[in-house]
């Protein structure tokens, strides 16, 4: 946000920090009177962040992004990062050995 690169933040709003609330769903879909602004306002994010069970939602259906980055990949488990792996051409897996260990070993 402060190098001026708008985003989308999918999940509930009660999660996010308060200076980003603007960028919820929520608050975007708040601002849109038809499904149709709706849909084209959602397509106009190039960024969209969520978590990795939260990307069934209606702003990313049928989108293809360039990348995925995701954090904490050394937690996931595979079928709950599949989906998202999936929405991108090529993706980014950030995890940190200095903190939690894997949750698979093997």
């Amino acid at each position: 946000q402060k190098e001026g690169q708008d985003f989308l933040r999918l999940g509930r709003k009660e999660r996010v920090r308060a200076e980003l609330l603007s960028n919820t769903s929520e608050e975007v879909a708040r601002r849109c009177s038809t499904p149709t602004m709706l849909s084209d306002c959602y397509n106009s994010y190039l960024v969209v962040g969520s978590t990795c069970l939260g990307v069934d939602h209606a702003a990313i259906v049928n989108r293809q992004f360039d990348w995925c980055v995701l954090d904490e990949a050394s937690q996931a488990l595979l079928p709950s990062v599949l989906s998202s792996l999936l929405l991108a051409k090529r993706f980014i897996l950030v995890g940190d050995p200095a903190q939690l260990p894997p949750t698979v070993q093997s």
